[in-house]
């Protein structure tokens, strides 16, 4: 077998073929991507819309379940707080469900309402057992009754951005 002898080329030649080959290349390119690019520009459109109410539920929400229990507490229990004039201290405990398992009683604070008042001062008191699904919730709260056969009391708790049902209860006096 013999070799055919290669020709040799020289730098200038190379250099040029690689100059060609680019070129080629670019203009290729360049003429693909104008290809894409419309004529005229526009504004983009952006649609917009509102999730429904039940989207937009927690999933995993604090529940107040069972029966919202009312007692007369002693009148000290809110000495350390500024106690109302007139007003009757109670304790009150409820059953609560937590999927996410996170309430403490450092971490959730109470709303308490009556029929007399929108706002009724009240703390959580304890959760027990603390970081469960599921256990019971205490509040202490101070109201003057308005009504001595019929002041209802309502409680919601909150944990962070998570929002419980409210619960309410007549109010007894023993």
């Amino acid at each position: 077998m013999q070799d055919t002898p290669r020709t040799k080329s020289t730098p200038d030649e190379n250099i040029s073929r690689r100059k060609i080959l680019k070129a080629v290349a670019a203009l290729g390119g360049a003429f693909a991507g104008t290809a894409l690019v419309p004529g005229k520009w526009s504004s983009p459109v952006v649609d917009l819309g509102v999730v429904p109410a039940h989207a937009q539920a927690n999933s995993d929400p604090l529940e107040l379940i069972g029966e919202l229990e009312i007692h007369e507490a002693s009148p000290d229990v809110f000495d350390e707080i500024a106690p109302l004039d007139n007003a009757i201290s109670y304790s009150a405990q409820c059953e609560y469900k937590d999927p996410l398992r996170s309430l403490t009683s450092a971490n959730t604070t109470a709303t308490g309402k009556t029929n007399c008042s929108a706002s009724v001062p009240t703390s959580v008191s304890y959760v027990s057992p603390e970081r469960a699904s599921q256990g019971y919730i205490g509040f202490l709260f101070q109201t003057a009754l308005c009504n001595l056969t019929s002041t209802e009391f309502c409680v919601k708790i909150n944990s962070g951005s998570r929002y419980s049902n409210e619960k309410c209860a007549l109010i007894t006096h023993e």
